[in-house]
């Protein structure tokens, strides 16, 4: 019989068979289950393909977000909020849950299953990504600090080349742009607005998820009535519904929401939801403007001493009791108006395609990202920035390079036979095939 030990405590090697395990026999302790087996049509292994961005990506593979006046309240916990349609399947769901409690047709002594209770339901991507900005700037200030970067700002002009190279640096790990920042493991797959939990478990814990739901005579009714209302369960999470768009069982609430008799996934993404790349360039206006300015305020003025005279021609040593050379640096706040009247829209553009160039790990040569800049500017000028922005937008946007996509497991099984392949083969050959799929001759 297997073992269902992993924990994020052990060791990379141990915690990578142990998982390997629980992915291959978990859903061998459900009674229908017989062999190893990957996903049933209630359970579903949410990190692999692009599932792990349900709700996050609309069908052209942009960010997205839930729009604030479709969430709504539980009444059974009013805390917590998903969308509306989410909230009431679910709650269809719980009232049936109850009465085959109250007819002692579940057990009520099950400690993680003996109510449908919420333990997590919808978390803010925008209060997560200005959290997550706090964490930047303040990471920012200690990289200036250091090896006398402050004395080397004066102005704006002179502020540019410093936030580059810690752009450079930190981007890839830690995105920029919200556009970004919502596709990553940085960010709750709970900001979708279509996830419940109902267990505040250990999501590292491979024993209790086995203990306290797979072995539990009621998780075989909580499966079912999730599938009847439209939820899947996530297999690593076993507490966790994920809302199915696809289901039919699910296109009930989806009318009632939307007060229609049709209704589709694409419907629901696009109206229920919208995307963040809109205000991807005034984000990094903004974080630079306050970047900047916390400079000008921490360090409004600087003296800096030129070296006088050599004190003989065969010394290397200078005497600074003269101080014929004094610097004084003085640094203003500025504000949005004078950054717009300093600097124009191609200058946004090019920073804006450099900074998602590193934060999506597509690394364009530098011939291709000026021409999507020379690009986007022209259509800037023959249109409008909203279509320099959607061009730029369609060479960064797509989620195939992302570790887990569909494309990338391919491409893993394709090399597999390879001697000599590595991830990093892997990476750079999935890199490869999305850069020329971005390409549109323009």
């Amino acid at each position: 019989m297997a073992k269902f030990n992993g924990k994020n405590s052990l060791g990379a090697r141990d915690i990578y068979l142990s998982r390997a395990v629980y992915n291959s026999h978990v859903l061998t302790n459900l009674l229908e289950v017989k062999e190893p087996t990957v996903e049933t049509k209630q359970i579903k292994d949410f990190i692999k393909d692009e599932r792990m961005l349900i709700g996050r990506i609309n069908l052209h593979r942009h960010a997205i977000y839930p729009r604030t006046r479709f969430l709504k309240s539980f009444s059974s916990n009013p805390k917590h909020l998903a969308l509306n349609f989410v909230v009431d399947a679910f709650e269809a769901m719980k009232k049936e849950y109850d009465r085959l409690l109250k007819t002692n047709q579940l057990d009520p002594a099950t400690k993680a299953l003996s109510e449908l209770s919420i333990a997590k339901a919808y978390s803010s991507s925008i209060q997560n990504y200005d959290e997550h900005l706090k964490a930047l700037q303040n990471a920012f200030m200690g990289f200036i600090k250091r090896k006398n970067r402050l004395d080397q700002i004066s102005d704006f002009d002179s502020f540019i080349p410093f936030y580059m190279d810690f752009m450079k640096r930190s981007a890839a790990d830690f995105p920029f742009t919200k556009s970004m920042y919502f596709l990553t493991r940085h960010i709750s797959p709970l900001t979708s607005g279509m996830i419940i939990e109902t267990h505040a478990g250990s999501y590292g814990d491979d024993e209790e998820k086995v203990q306290l739901f797979y072995k539990q005579r009621n998780f075989e009714q909580f499966k079912n009535l999730a599938y009847s209302h439209g939820f899947m369960i996530d297999k690593h999470v076993p507490w966790r519904l994920v809302a199915d768009l696809n289901s039919p069982n699910m296109v009930p609430y989806i009318r009632a929401a939307l007060g229609t008799k049709n209704s589709s996934a694409a419907t629901v993404l696009e109206v229920m939801f919208k995307t963040p790349h809109s205000d991807d360039i005034p984000s990094i206006i903004r974080m630079m403007l306050k970047l900047y300015n916390a400079i000008a305020i921490h360090r409004p003025r600087t003296r800096i001493y030129s070296p006088a005279a050599t004190v003989s021609p065969y010394s290397s040593k200078t005497s600074l009791s003269v101080c014929k050379g004094i610097k004084i640096i003085r640094r203003h706040p500025l504000n949005i108006e004078t950054l717009a009247r300093n600097y124009e829209t191609g200058f946004w553009l090019d920073l804006y395609t450099r900074t998602r160039n590193v934060e999506s790990g597509l690394h364009y040569k530098e011939e291709t990202i000026q021409n999507i800049v020379n690009n986007s500017i022209d259509l800037g000028k023959k249109l409008d920035r909203s279509a320099a922005l959607r061009y730029i937008i369609t060479k960064f946007d797509n989620v195939e390079q992302f570790e887990g996509s569909l494309f990338h497991d391919i491409t893993k099984m394709d090399m597999a036979e390879d001697p000599l392949a590595t991830g990093q083969s892997v990476d750079e050959t999935v890199q490869r095939s999305v850069q020329a799929s971005n390409f549109i001759v323009y």
